[in-house]
């Protein structure tokens, strides 16, 4: 079945990586240094994304950090003046009491405002990636991580109601928050995704279409999002690898085709989650969602039915709780319009280890 996969890569319009290149818009070029010659950085140092200036010490922490604010930028649209790393906050520990002094991996203010709580927007805690190499690991619910979500709520509950959105990743799991209004104690829901930032002349990638709601993906966040819809099937589903990979080929083709739809014949779209779809601790998925893909991939299968591309043993039979899943994952994502080696890079993600059947 070798020439199956070729055919679906080209089906699917996914071309060959190629080399990173260094990104030329998206920030302010850097100001020249001092007179002189410049300290050459280390093995271990880089120039902090945020700052464009600081020399900073590339630990497993930092990576991640540093990783996450190019995301902020390229992803979602947030100007780097309005971050700042390691923002102090109060915190109330409720089980002593007593305050103390915690940071933010990132505090993201409104645009063109003072620092300060009452204009903190966003906030993101990073954390070194798990020390298991690139294992297929199972992804973790909501709920799961419920521990490692107490520290982001309780600095978005020291900064106030104005900070209303929050992030929290390892560079292996990743949750997204939103405070809700409330007159007593604040409360916190799940989210699939983050909204673009509130600074809309700001936009990373010098391209007016990046405003729209699909974004063109950052290939960080892509790579990203393949390899957690393929460790979500294989360590929830309980699937081989292989056919693992071609389950989430499945989902792919249908994110596809629910973009040609609503490109070329402006249906609405049906490759999406909505915060009523989301019930509250991520474990039993929407039986709405997975119905709406399935319907897509039946679809597919009709389109290409002159190709041969699918016969009968090709079926989605992914949970409820996966659809729900990868489709959160991808759905913020226009792959019609991300650039060809982003999707490429992305999907040798998962092709790489993954045979011809």
């Amino acid at each position: 079945m070798e020439q199956k996969v070729h055919m679906a890569d080209e089906q699917l319009d996914l071309g060959i990586p190629v080399p990173d290149k260094p990104m030329k818009n998206g920030r302010p070029e850097r100001q020249p240094g001092p007179i002189g010659v410049p300290r050459k950085l280390g093995d271990d140092e880089t120039i902090d994304y945020i700052s464009n200036k600081e020399v900073v010490k590339l630990t497993d922490a930092e990576i991640v950090r540093q990783r996450i604010a190019k995301v902020l930028v390229h992803q979602y649209g947030i100007n780097p003046e309005d971050m700042v790393r390691d923002y102090p906050l109060q915190v109330l520990n409720a089980e002593t009491g007593r305050m103390s002094r915690k940071r933010a991996s990132i505090a993201i203010f409104e645009h063109g405002k003072p620092k300060s709580p009452e204009t903190l927007k966003r906030i993101v805690v990073t954390k070194a990636r798990p020390k298991n190499g690139r294992t297929v690991t199972k992804i973790r619910t909501y709920a799961q991580a419920d521990a490692q979500l107490q520290e982001l709520r309780d600095l978005m509950a020291a900064a106030g109601p104005s900070c209303t959105l929050g992030m929290w990743t390892d560079d292996k799991d990743l949750y997204f928050i939103e405070r809700e209004s409330t007159r007593f104690e604040p409360r916190f829901r799940p989210l699939p995704n983050w909204p673009r930032g509130d600074n809309e002349e700001f936009d990373a990638t010098r391209d007016a279409s990046s405003l729209a709601e699909l974004r063109h993906a950052d290939e960080y966040m892509l790579r990203f999002a393949f390899r957690r819809c393929h460790n979500f099937i294989h360590g929830n589903e309980g699937l081989p690898k292989d056919a693992a990979f071609w389950q989430f080929l499945y989902v792919l083709f249908a994110k596809i085709h629910d973009e040609r739809l609503v490109r070329e014949e402006r249906q609405e779209p049906r490759f999406r989650v909505g915060i009523e779809d989301l019930d509250k601790d991520g474990r039993t998925g929407s039986p709405a969602v997975a119905a709406r893909i399935k319907e897509l991939f039946n679809e597919v299968k009709d389109f290409y039915a002159d190709q041969g591309l699918f016969d009968d043993r090709d079926r989605l039979t992914l949970s409820d709780p996966a659809l729900t899943f990868i489709t959160s994952e991808l759905a913020p994502f226009s792959l019609y319009a991300t650039p060809i080696d982003a999707k490429g890079v992305a999907y040798q993600e998962l092709v790489g280890d993954n045979p011809a059947r």
